[in-house]
């Protein structure tokens, strides 16, 4: 059975790779808008700031690359142990 000789289970990557493209849409908020006009929810935020939040930003998109890498590798199928 395929489902068995995975790494992980479907719903695992499919969930790194759903939490991978949230990451990037954050990061483009974080690129886009100044502090001021971020959501309240999102750190960063604060009425009395003009700039942008690069750093916050690049950070999103790091953390989309980890997820995405995550999902690759739940994408591969298990070794045998088993020696001859």
């Amino acid at each position: 059975m395929e489902g068995d000789s995975r790494n992980a289970p479907v719903w695992v990557t499919a969930a790194l790779i759903a939490a991978g493209v949230l990451c990037v849409a954050v990061a483009v908020v974080y690129f886009v808008r100044p502090a001021s006009q971020l959501p309240s929810f999102l750190p960063g935020h604060d009425v009395a700031l003009t700039r942008h939040h690069v750093t916050h930003g690049v950070g999103m998109l790091v953390l989309a690359a980890l997820c995405w890498v995550g999902a690759w590798f739940t994408t591969g199928s298990r070794t045998s142990r088993g020696g001859s």
